[in-house]
């Protein structure tokens, strides 16, 4: 019978960017960190075991190129605090984007390639949907509220062994201004290491973005 373990936690994230004299040129600075309260097994009577934990933190820089109206891509570089290890992950991303009067949709392509202390290397495709809107008109303005909604896959390749994830992340947002906002959500992670583990993360994810 697989093994089907759960982690609660927050994921607190602040993104910085910033507008190049090109204009289709910009840069962003990412940090996150990373807070388990509550570990367990789904099939084990502790229900909630209490845990708490910081876990990690990510500091990653990206550079992003409008190609066209409605794509772009981005190429970028993560680095990961962890036991007291550094991890680094270089990405590739290719974005698209349509408006629907009110919705927006986006289609996200990303590879990326991490690289461990004494591991083999870990090589990740990604492919991710995301929908928001605003909740009054059919444009965001200040001081308005929004609804965004996540939906990721992702499949990794580590050692010849192959693992699966996919996240679900619904999130509440606030337009302080044009350049400012603030997102709240559930970002919730289904994955599984072959046939023998399967893991449930629960993040409580709050996400500030601040352009200049």
């Amino acid at each position: 019978m697989a093994q089907s373990t759960y982690q609660i936690g927050v994921l607190p994230s602040f993104t910085l960017t910033k507008k190049l004299k090109n204009p289709k040129w910009k840069i962003s600075l990412n940090t996150q960190a990373r807070f388990s309260y509550y570990t367990g097994e789904f099939s084990s009577s502790d229900v909630f075991q209490k845990d708490f934990d910081y876990v990690l933190t990510d500091v990653s820089i990206l550079v992003n190129r409008k190609v066209s109206l409605n794509t772009s891509l981005t190429v970028g570089y993560l680095t990961r605090f962890r036991n007291n290890e550094n991890h680094n992950r270089l990405f590739q991303q290719f974005i698209t984007t349509q408006k629907y009067n009110s919705l927006g949709i986006a289609h996200r392509f990303s590879t990326d390639q991490t690289f461990r202390p004494n591991q083999k290397t870990e090589f990740r495709g990604r492919y991710r949907l995301a929908f928001d809107r605003p909740l009054k008109g059919n444009k965001l303005n200040p001081k308005e509220f929004y609804l965004k909604l996540n939906n990721e896959y992702l499949i990794a390749l580590q050692n010849q062994e192959w693992s699966n994830e996919i996240r679900l992340i619904p999130f509440l947002g606030y337009a302080f201004t044009d350049k400012n906002k603030l997102e709240i959500g559930v970002d919730y992670r289904i994955s599984s290491l072959g046939d023998a583990f399967l893991r449930s993360n629960f993040w409580v994810a709050l996400n500030y973005y601040w352009s200049f």
